[in-house]
């Protein structure tokens, strides 16, 4: 028997896409605990704000109930190619009040035997399930149209009730962090100080969100900052990255 297959008759089959080399992930001011944990949430489809995450037709027998086992299983780990869209930081990071992880895309955890790292295709239906039993991880992939402007991509992985969503990463995963552009003066010294706190092994850039008003678009641009070493922890030293 061969390997299950979603269904052709709606979809194409999935070409090989080039993974970027970084991929960012969106974050709201209150999940600066990711710094020190060092730990990224693979997140069940329900908890997310598409109604539709990870549904897929199915008219198989029994469909329904092995459908809602499959999703109670999944964790997704979304991230994207875009770190400078204006909507996706409104909605998943505080209004620009939050922040923005690079993540190398070879970083361990995410290349780990049991997870998959994927794109998402954007369709106009479900993807279709032609074959009884649990459906591949890549019916997780296809989302409505309406997305596509998130360029996203997914990290896959099924748990265990008593498995941790929380999964360990190294510092060295962190490609760059960008600060939003309204972020607060104390979130700014809380990450600057844990980026620091690592030390010149890790040496992770920091980067500002900032609107360019002339294009109706946002850019990011490397900046050096430090606690200040004279403030008592109330005060940050920045100036613009000389580049060379």
């Amino acid at each position: 028997m061969g390997t299950p297959m979603i269904s052709t008759r709606r979809f194409p089959p999935a070409e090989r896409d080039a993974l970027p080399t970084i991929l960012y992930k969106y974050y709201p001011a209150k999940r600066i605990d990711i710094f020190g944990t060092w730990s990224a949430r693979f997140t069940r489809p329900s908890q997310f704000n598409d109604t539709f995450d990870s549904y897929y037709a199915t008219e198989m027998k029994s469909g329904s109930s092995t459908r809602l086992k499959f999703r109670n299983q999944l964790g997704i780990f979304c991230m994207t190619e875009d770190p400078d869209n204006h909507l996706m930081w409104v909605h998943y990071s505080d209004n620009h009040e939050g922040f923005v992880v690079g993540f190398k895309t070879n970083a361990p955890f995410l290349a780990q035997s049991g997870r998959e790292l994927k794109r998402v295709k954007y369709e106009s239906e479900p993807p279709e399930v032609l074959f009884a039993g649990e459906p591949p991880l890549l019916v997780c992939c296809y989302k409505a149209k309406e997305w596509d402007c998130e360029k996203e991509w997914r990290c896959i992985q099924k748990f265990k009730p008593s498995e941790s969503r929380d999964v360990m990463f190294d510092p060295g995963s962190i490609s760059e962090v960008i600060l939003g552009s309204k972020i607060s003066n104390q979130d700014l010294l809380a990450i600057v100080g844990f980026v620091e706190a690592l030390g010149p092994e890790y040496n992770i850039p920091i980067s500002r969100s900032k609107p360019d008003k002339a294009r109706w678009a946002f850019t990011h641009e490397r900046v050096d900052i430090h606690v200040c070493p004279q403030c008592s922890g109330d005060g940050y030293i920045e100036t613009k990255h000389e580049l060379g």
